[in-house]
């Protein structure tokens, strides 16, 4: 397939580290097309900015003056990319988009899922569900969903999506490895990062440490947690500190903030295995990015990546988030440290997805440029 010349024009809602996965997801899909010669540009809640798919890395939430103030028109793109749902930007430019014959592909990002809608203050957003997110999926020509998680979770009516549906995992890309620092002897450590939310299940964890140490008062267990609270979440994120109070779990726990760049290298490098509790996710991309640091993850059954991940990846998966299941699993990693340790060596420097980064992007420029 020959695609050289195609631009392509991808509205996120952010671009820039910190503001969790779509960005990141946009910026290593932008990376893979490349090959293709294809060129993204990316319209934010700062501006725009062109040819994305040439940066090394996602510019910092500091630097705005990457981005131009232009309004981008669709009409000069080969095709436009809904990345997220709640866009202010998105219903204008897709109208223009639709009119001028473009194409337009529209992934939610898990946005339009059964668990964005959980809470009392969620419901603020169904009006604008009603009134514009269906408009977009009925004007997008692709609706594109991360995983079968996310198409089982979506809480719009499948007659509006179901007969142009796709499904396409994200890309990964890891750092240039380097050898994984040796663990401190007699310590386990067990990593947890995310933006800090309901959703990510840090409250279910922190129970199931507790319920761990109580058992075993002496275990060598330390969980090492990475991230800070979305906008919204900071009563969550004190109920979860609190919680630790209670359940004797906050000496064994090290709060650390968020970790961006090159500090998540040596985050995970200073881990024996990493924890993936979300209720739900559309996909996830950190728990490729522990298997790529060599680090062993469990996981919790509602991540769409579980779905692209080689079976013989050292994946400890968990049948439910109660305490009880959730402290077996750290037992399990406690006992069996050094064969989880092993097995995860096995997988450092290594993409443990399932398929490989280029047919994905050639699916999603197959979908863009209409080519088979």
């Amino acid at each position: 397939m020959h695609l050289t010349g195609g631009r392509i024009l991808v509205l996120s809602n952010f671009y820039a580290e910190g503001h969790g996965g779509t960005p990141e997801s946009v910026h290593l899909l932008a990376r893979e097309l490349r090959s293709f010669g294809v060129r993204v540009d990316v319209a934010c809640n700062v501006g725009l900015l062109r040819d994305v798919q040439e940066c090394a890395a996602l510019p910092t939430a500091a630097d705005h003056a990457a981005f131009c103030r232009n309004k981008p028109d669709p009409a000069q793109y080969n095709a436009l990319f809904v990345a997220g749902s709640w866009n202010p930007r998105a219903p204008l430019l897709v109208l223009k988009a639709v009119r001028a014959g473009i194409p337009v592909a529209y992934a939610p990002k898990g946005c339009l899922c059964r668990a964005e809608f959980s809470r009392p203050r969620d419901m603020r957003r169904v009006p604008y569900l009603l009134l514009v997110e269906w408009l977009l999926l009925m004007m997008a020509r692709h609706v594109i969903f991360s995983s079968k998680a996310e198409q089982a979770q979506s809480v719009v009516p499948g007659w509006l999506w179901r007969r142009k549906v796709a499904l396409l995992p994200e890309p990964f890309r890891g750092d240039i490895p380097v050898s994984a620092a040796r663990q401190n002897a007699g310590i386990v450590a067990i990593g947890f990062l995310a933006e800090i939310t309901p959703r990510k299940g840090l409250a279910e964890l922190i129970a199931g440490l507790g319920r761990h140490l109580r058992s075993r008062p002496s275990s060598p267990v330390r969980l090492r947690i990475a991230g800070e609270a979305r906008p919204g979440s900071e009563v969550y994120l004190g109920f979860c500190r609190s919680l630790a109070e209670l359940n004797g779990a906050a000496g064994q726990i090290e709060w650390c903030g968020p970790i961006r760049g090159s500090a998540r290298q040596e985050f995970y490098n200073s881990l024996n295995a990493f924890m993936c509790p979300s209720r739900f996710e559309s996909f996830g991309l950190t728990p490729l990015e522990a298997l790529w640091h060599g680090k062993p993850v469990c996981a919790s059954a509602g991540m769409g990546v579980l779905e692209y991940l080689h079976e013989d990846a050292p994946v400890l998966r968990l049948a439910s988030l109660d305490e009880n299941t959730v402290a077996a699993a750290i037992d399990n990693i406690v006992d069996n440290a050094e064969d989880w340790r092993r097995r995860g060596e096995d997988w450092h420097g290594r993409s443990a997805l399932d398929p490989d980064n280029a047919h994905i992007a050639r699916s999603f420029a197959q979908l863009f440029f209409g080519q088979t």
